[in-house]
C-alpha cells in the first residue's frame, strides 16, 4: 500500500482534475492545457525578453495558468519555464528537421505558433547557424 497522500492533479487524457498519488505531483501537459500556455507565452513573450530578470513573469503566467484550470497545487514559475524551454527547444529541432527535408511542413502541431511567438528569434538562429557553418569550412 502506497504512503503517499492522495492530491488532485490534471488528467492525461482530460482536462478533468483528477487524484494522483505520485510524490512529485508531476503535472501531465496535454494538447488543450499547451494552448493555453502557448496564449500565455505569446501575451508576456515582450516583457520576458526585455527583462533581466522575469522570475516574477514566469510566476505571474504560473499563477494565472493554474486558476485557469483550477489546479491544486498551482504550478511554479520554473515548472512554467520549463515547458516553454522544452517547447523553445523542440521548435528549434523542428526547424532544423523542415529546413534539411527540403520544406516539408513539420508534423509537430505547434510549429506554427511557436514560429509566430518567437518570429525574429528563430530567424536569428538561422543567421547563427549559418554563420557558424562557414566558419567550420
Amino acid at each position: 500500500m502506497s504512503q503517499h497522500s492522495d492530491k488532485e492533479c490534471i488528467d492525461a487524457s482530460t482536462t478533468n482534475i483528477g487524484l494522483c498519488t505520485s510524490p512529485l505531483n508531476k503535472f501531465v501537459w496535454n494538447m488543450a492545457n499547451t494552448r493555453v500556455l502557448l496564449d500565455l507565452w505569446k501575451d508576456n513573450y515582450n516583457a520576458l525578453t526585455s527583462a533581466r530578470r522575469n522570475t516574477n513573469i514566469y510566476k505571474q503566467m504560473a499563477a494565472k495558468f493554474s486558476n485557469t484550470f483550477n489546479i491544486v497545487p498551482p504550478l511554479t514559475g520554473y515548472q512554467i519555464q520549463s515547458k516553454i524551454s522544452n517547447l523553445r527547444k523542440q521548435f528549434r529541432r523542428e526547424k532544423l528537421q523542415v529546413g534539411s527535408s527540403g520544406g516539408a511542413p513539420s508534423k509537430w502541431w505547434p510549429y506554427d505558433i511557436v514560429a509566430k511567438i518567437i518570429g525574429g528569434e528563430a530567424s536569428l538562429d538561422n543567421d547563427l547557424l549559418s554563420q557558424s557553418q562557414n566558419f567550420s569550412t
